[in-house]
């Protein structure tokens, strides 16, 4: 029988009962929800590969250029730590010319006038290209205070193929005295040749500048909208910019980007009967010693050679490495496994070259690094040809000077093997066409995540192997007539309408000057002409220089 004081602690046994039932509950549906996401995600595993079957069987290669941000997604569940670190970054609010050209949104338009500050925040490499109507010509202005270095002949070149390929393209609007002038800045080089980097350093707010007028940049770009006027053009090189301007004038893919097998440079694998399965399983990089993105990492360097040199000081020098050095650091752990194991080295990234006096230099036989391999540091690697290269079963494409590499990306998504992208702070106007998961596999800046990455691909080979086959099939895709005129409309014809259409001429507006020629003797003190290109070919440019 109970006690008053046992029915008066009722209620509070009751409500203990009921907390206790209420946890039971919870975890009861804490494991229910478990079990129905993990369901779930196997799901959407299997739809996502039964799409995928069914997306095999489409004849129409363009498909490979649809975004796939439901494979992206999957893949960011997989491995949430290592995609994108500049996704992270808050820039959705800043509208880059790009994405306005990209959405058919008019640029603002902007002036002769308006050209001239956009000169203050480089150091070289910058130009106008002034189209002079009276002489049907146009001329390459360039800054008095800025140096004319070797490396200005990737500017030079900009010029002439920009010259021809306007011509070409719009014809009507250069009909010598019947059209109006046209100003374009213009930019060149492994990345833009900038003055103040505290901006893309982070030190400041974005974005850079508040330049109305818009700059075509020849070269590799920033992903991050740190200039939101820089448009990102063809790289002025042969399997790039002389394509397009190929293209322009023949209507003819460069053999640089044909297969082989149909008599152009591009090793797809095929024509030397190479299969995925059969590839060797090792991860093949060869390249030069180069900076990396010296701007906006001036302290990140190659290593300096002294008696103390072993594996261990270089790893604990590895956040201070450019990217290249942090590959051969990873190589020596992986042969240093390998060692103990018995099997072959999961990687193989070694420098074949490096600049001597002006020229490249093969590393073996070198002292600057045969030195290191005496000290297990495989920095120095033979030469591999392209078909070399193509027998291996993964590749990377890690960024130099510029933060990317301007043909190997091109050229190992061909390759029948799989592409590990290195992901930078810098992109390139191919990029718009590759998508991560669906053409390559990311890994970061740092390459800490190349080893999991690559042990996900040895332990899923089907995905690893279908990733790799619609990489190539992209590159093949690109080849093609049909491919390339899509490239070529998306990356040149759209950006360059654009700024045309932005451009507003000196008649069209109200002034007291005389004419557009008479504001440009007005700057002529800081601007002195370098090149005119008369005629719609390259071979039409006269060189001004002195």
């Amino acid at each position: 029988k109970e006690t008053p004081r046992q029915r008066s602690q009722q209620p509070q046994r009751q409500r203990q009962r009921q907390r206790n039932m209420a946890s039971i509950k919870m975890n009861h549906l804490r494991k229910s929800a478990t079990f129905i996401i993990a369901t779930v995600l196997s799901l959407t595993l299997l739809v996502v590969t039964f799409i995928s079957e069914i997306d095999e069987r489409r004849t129409s290669a363009s498909r490979h250029l649809n975004l796939r941000e439901g494979v992206k997604g999957l893949y960011s569940m997989i491995f949430p730590e290592s995609m994108n670190e500049q996704e992270e970054n808050d820039d959705g609010d800043i509208a880059t010319y790009e994405s306005m050209i990209h959405s058919s949104i008019p640029l603002p338009k902007y002036t002769l006038e308006d050209t001239f500050p956009t000169a203050d925040i480089y150091k070289e490499n910058f130009a106008i290209l002034v189209y002079d109507p009276s002489a049907d010509e146009f001329v390459g202005y360039y800054r008095r205070d800025h140096p004319w270095t070797p490396t200005c002949r990737k500017l030079v070149n900009s010029i002439q193929k920009l010259s021809s390929m306007l011509r070409a393209e719009f014809p009507e609007r250069f009909q010598g005295e019947k059209s109006e002038e046209l100003v374009i800045p213009i930019s060149s080089g492994d990345y833009p040749q900038l003055k103040g980097s505290e901006c893309i350093r982070g030190e400041t707010a974005l974005p850079c500048t508040d330049d109305v007028a818009p700059v075509l940049h020849f070269g590799s770009t920033f992903r991050r909208p740190f200039f939101p006027n820089m448009i990102a053009g063809p790289m002025p090189e042969a399997t790039h910019l002389n394509c397009f301007a190929q293209w322009a004038r023949e209507g003819t893919v460069c053999s640089k980007l044909v297969p082989r097998e149909d008599g152009g440079e591009m090793n797809f694998g095929t024509e030397d009967g190479l299969e995925f399965d059969d590839l060797i399983p090792q991860l093949v990089w060869r390249g030069t010693d180069f900076s990396y993105l010296h701007t906006m990492y001036p302290t990140m360097h190659s290593p300096f050679f002294d008696k103390h040199a072993d594996a261990d000081v270089l790893r604990s020098q590895y956040s201070y490495l450019i990217p290249r050095w942090k590959g051969v650091v990873l190589t020596a752990d992986s042969e240093a496994e390998a060692r103990e194991s018995g099997e072959m080295p999961l990687m193989n990234i070694k420098f074949a070259g490096f600049m001597h006096e002006g020229k490249l230099t093969p590393t073996l036989g070198s002292y600057e690094y045969e030195r290191w391999n005496d000290v297990d540091i495989p920095a120095a690697g033979e030469s591999m040809s392209k078909s070399d290269l193509a027998q291996y079963k993964y590749h990377i494409d890690i960024g130099g000077g510029g933060g990317t590499t301007w043909t190997g990306t091109i050229q190992k998504l061909a390759a029948p093997g799989l592409l590990f992208h290195h992901v930078t702070p810098a992109r390139d106007y191919i990029f718009d066409f590759i998508e991560p998961w669906v053409h390559y596999i990311p890994v970061r800046e740092d390459l800490r995540d190349l080893k999991s990455k690559m042990e996900w691909a040895i332990n899923n080979p089907e995905q690893a192997k279908k990733i790799a086959r619609q990489g190539s099939e992209l590159a093949r895709y690109l080849s093609t007539p049909e491919g390339f005129e899509q490239m070529y409309r998306h990356s040149y014809v759209d950006p360059i309408r654009s700024v045309i259409d932005a451009y507003q001429p000196f008649g069209r507006r109200q002034h007291d000057i005389a004419s557009w020629r008479e504001v440009l003797e007005h700057e002529a003190e800081d601007f002195y002409p370098v090149i005119k290109c008369a005629s719609n070919q390259g071979t039409g440019c006269q060189d001004l220089m002195e």
